[in-house]
């Protein structure tokens, strides 16, 4: 698999993407992302292109979140992650 650089600054990328940061990459013809530590365990999703593959992981992330148990650790990464604004200042 090869890894794809993401312009994670990018206006048209989503706040969950941007704060998430999915690791992108190719595999055979298709686009994938993931969150976590495999595609069976972790927040996982291809598509054509980069963009089909950003998509399909936003759509895979809320049911993810829907469907995890309370003591979920990518779950409570996720809404840690989401939680906690990296642009507060203390």
């Amino acid at each position: 698999a090869c890894i794809v650089p993401i312009d994670f600054t990018a206006e048209s990328l989503s706040r969950e993407i941007k704060e998430l940061r999915p690791t992108v990459y190719v595999q055979g013809n298709a686009f994938c992302c993931l969150l976590g530590a495999d595609p069976q365990t972790g927040i996982f999703a291809c598509g054509d292109t980069i963009e089909t593959a950003l998509a399909a992981w936003q759509d895979a992330l809320v049911e993810y979140m829907k469907k995890a148990l309370e003591d979920d650790e990518l779950r409570n990464y996720v809404s840690d992650s989401l939680t906690a604004s990296n642009r507060e200042v203390w």
